[in-house]
C-alpha cells in the first residue's frame, strides 16, 4: 500500500475533496466562489494602514461590496501581521485574490508533505491527502494549513541544531496562537533558551508589523472581536472542551478546571520527553483547551500523530492514530452535527501520550537542550 505511486494518492485526495464537498453543505459553492473564511481576510488586507481592521462595519462593508452579501460571523480574527503579509492581495479583484490564496493553501499542503519526515515522508503524504480536516480547510478558505509548514520548518531547524530558527518558525504560528498556548511550557520546561530567544525575537517582529499595519489601538479592537459571540457559530460542533461542555450547567468552570489540569499534565510530561514528543503533547493539549477549535484546526493531528507513530506506538495508540487521521470520525461529526466522536479521540490521544511520557525517566538538562 505505501509503495503505491504518488499520483494514486493525489487522485484519492481529489476524490476525498469532492466526497467531503458533498457531505458539507454548500461545499462546492464555498470552494469555487470564495464565499468562505477568505472573505474577512481579504477585507482585512484592504484596511492595512487605516486603523479599521477590527471595525465590523468596515469588514462587512468590503465583503458586501465584493460578494453582494455575507455572514455576521465574518469578522477578522487574526492578528494584524497576518493581514499585512497578505496585503498584496488587496490590489487584486476578489476572485483573483481568492485564486492566489487557494494556490498558496495548496502549496502549503505540498510543502508540508515534502518537508515532513516523521516517521517518514510517505506517512505525511498518505495521511495528509486522506485528511478530511485538510480538505475541509481548503473548502472553507481556512488558514490552518499554513501552520503545517511552520511546524515542519521548526522541526527541521531543531533537528539541524538551529534552535533559534526553530523558535522563529514556531512564532509564525501566532496567527492561530490559541492552538499553541502550551508551546511555551515545552520550550521553558526543556530549558531550550535559544529556541525561546528565537520565539521572542520572531514575536517581537510580528508585533511591530501588527502595530504598523493596524495602529496603536488595535489590541483593544482585537479584544472586542475575539469576545464577540458571533465568531463562534455552532459551538456544539467544536472539537474541544468548549464544545463538550457547551450548554452544561457550570460548563465554563469545568472547562477552566480541566484546562488547568491539562496545563499541569503538559508541564510534567514535556520535562520527561524529547522535543518531538513534547511537541505532540502540547499540540494535542492545545486542541483540547483552545476556546475556538473546529474541524479545520484538526489538521494539526497530522504532525502530532506522525510523531506519536514514530516513537510512542503501542497496542493502544495504533487504533487511536488510525481514528484521528482517517476520515471516519470526521464523517461522523458531519453526519451527527456533534463533535463528541472527535472530542473522545483527542482526549484519549492526550491521555495516552502523556501517560507514555510520564512513565519515562526525566531527561537531563544537557539532553533536553540538545
Amino acid at each position: 500500500m505505501l509503495g503505491e505511486p504518488l499520483y494514486w494518492w493525489v487522485l484519492t485526495f481529489i476524490f476525498s475533496l469532492f466526497v467531503l464537498a458533498g457531505l458539507y453543505s454548500q461545499g462546492i459553492d464555498s470552494l469555487l466562489s470564495g464565499r468562505n473564511d477568505f472573505a474577512p481576510v481579504y477585507a482585512a488586507t484592504t484596511t492595512v494602514g487605516t486603523g479599521d481592521m477590527y471595525n465590523a462595519d468596515t469588514i462587512h462593508g468590503v465583503i458586501y461590496e465584493q460578494l453582494g452579501g455575507g455572514n455576521e460571523s465574518f469578522l477578522y480574527t487574526r492578528m494584524p501581521f497576518h493581514a499585512a503579509v497578505l496585503w498584496p492581495l488587496s490590489s487584486l479583484p476578489y476572485r483573483s485574490a481568492y485564486a492566489v490564496y487557494l494556490a498558496l493553501q495548496i502549496a502549503a499542503v505540498i510543502a508540508f508533505m515534502f518537508l515532513w519526515r516523521v516517521p517518514a515522508r510517505t506517512f505525511a503524504v498518505i495521511f495528509t491527502l486522506l485528511s478530511l480536516p485538510v480538505i475541509f480547510s481548503l473548502l472553507t478558505g481556512q488558514d490552518t494549513v499554513f501552520l503545517l509548514v511552520w511546524i515542519a520548518l521548526a522541526v527541521r531547524a531543531e533537528r539541524r541544531g538551529d534552535s533559534f530558527w526553530a523558535g522563529v518558525f514556531l512564532a509564525l504560528c501566532a496567527h492561530k496562537f490559541h492552538l499553541f498556548m502550551f508551546v511555551p511550557l515545552l520550550v521553558i520546561g526543556q530549558r531550550r533558551w535559544r529556541m525561546l530567544a528565537g520565539g521572542v525575537s520572531g514575536g517581537a517582529v510580528l508585533m511591530a508589523i501588527s502595530f504598523l499595519a493596524a495602529g496603536m489601538s488595535w489590541p483593544l479592537g482585537y479584544y472586542h472581536t475575539l469576545t464577540n459571540p458571533v465568531i463562534n457559530p455552532a459551538p456544539h460542533l467544536m472539537v474541544n472542551l468548549h464544545g463538550l461542555f457547551y450548554g452544561v450547567a457550570g460548563g465554563k468552570l469545568i472547562q477552566l478546571a480541566l484546562g488547568l489540569l491539562i496545563a499541569g499534565v503538559c508541564w510534567l510530561a514535556v520535562k520527561r520527553t524529547s522535543f518531538l514528543e513534547g511537541l505532540a503533547v502540547v499540540i494535542i493539549g492545545g486542541l483540547l483547551t483552545s476556546y475556538h477549535t473546529y474541524t479545520g484546526d484538526c489538521v494539526l493531528l497530522v504532525p502530532a500523530c506522525s510523531i506519536i507513530a514514530s516513537s510512542m506506538v503501542d497496542r493502544w495508540t495504533v487504533p487511536l492514530i488510525a481514528l484521528a487521521l482517517l476520515p471516519v470520525i470526521f464523517i461522523i461529526l458531519i453526519g451527527t452535527a456533534s463533535g463528541y466522536a472527535v472530542q473522545a479521540v483527542i482526549i484519549l490521544l492526550f491521555c495516552t501520550v502523556t501517560a507514555h511520557a510520564l512513565r519515562r525517566v526525566p531527561e537531563t538538562a544537557a539532553e533536553a537542550a540538545s
